[in-house]
């Protein structure tokens, strides 16, 4: 059933990443960025500047690394409320999640050349929290393992290996592999052509570029990844 506006705040405190309502709104909100929408009225390109010695802020812009914990130098499990006095110019905008479905409140921050937007997935931001998931279109960033954001679907086989979920079909592929469990790869790539079997995707095209990487804040209900673990245990 779909959530509306006052549904939502029965969820604020509900780590639901994983529904099947919530990778669809990633993979609409991932378009959206793609297509250059509008994020909200009256933003601006100026980048946000960071609290910290010029040396760190300047290795971090020559290719900020993301990660489970940070974008950067930004932690993502930092509330919202800090992360907003920290970075002034960060803006009001909208988690868009596809028609016949309101849009969750979000801020989005502009960071070493990257955009991220954080949202806890309600229609509002409470600034005692940190964000439930943040979404970082690709640009110049480094992944775990030393991949460049840019990567392809080949690439990150390659060096994540071990076994990979499609956790989202929905618009685009969205794809989590075990090793990175709190690290979502959303790849360019036709998400209802894609099969599956027992060790993740199949037939995902090798040069599929990755279109953007969502951050987790947890895992709700079936975790097939853990019960995978568990189930090796000798």
């Amino acid at each position: 059933m779909p959530l509306g506006r006052g549904a939502t705040h029965m969820v604020t405190k509900t780590r639901w990443a994983f529904s099947l309502h919530c990778f669809y709104t990633a993979s609409a909100f991932v378009l959206s960025m793609l297509a250059c929408r509008p994020m909200a009225k009256g933003s601006n390109t100026h980048e946000q500047q960071i609290e910290t010695p010029g040396s760190r802020e300047n290795n971090a812009r020559s290719a900020p690394a993301i990660s489970a914990e940070s974008i950067g130098l930004l932690r993502v499990d930092s509330t919202l409320g800090a992360l907003r006095r920290r970075f002034p110019g960060a803006e009001d905008t909208l988690w868009e999640v596809g028609e016949g479905y309101p849009p969750h409140a979000a801020l989005k921050f502009a960071l070493y050349g990257l955009t991220a937007v954080a949202s806890q997935f309600s229609d509002s931001i409470d600034p005692n929290r940190p964000a439930e998931a943040w979404m970082v279109p690709v640009g110049d960033a480094r992944l775990p393992g030393g991949l460049r954001m840019r990567a392809t679907w080949s690439d990150l086989r390659r060096t994540y290996g071990g076994r990979a979920t499609l956790v989202s079909h929905a618009l685009l592929p969205g794809i989590r592999f075990c090793s990175l469990p709190r690290l979502i790869f959303f790849l360019k790539a036709d998400g209802d052509a894609i099969e599956v079997d027992s060790s993740g995707p199949t037939n995902i095209p090798p040069e599929a570029p990755v279109a953007a990487v969502e951050i987790i804040r947890g895992i709700v209900g079936f975790d097939v990844c853990a019960a995978d673990r568990s189930v090796r245990k000798p």
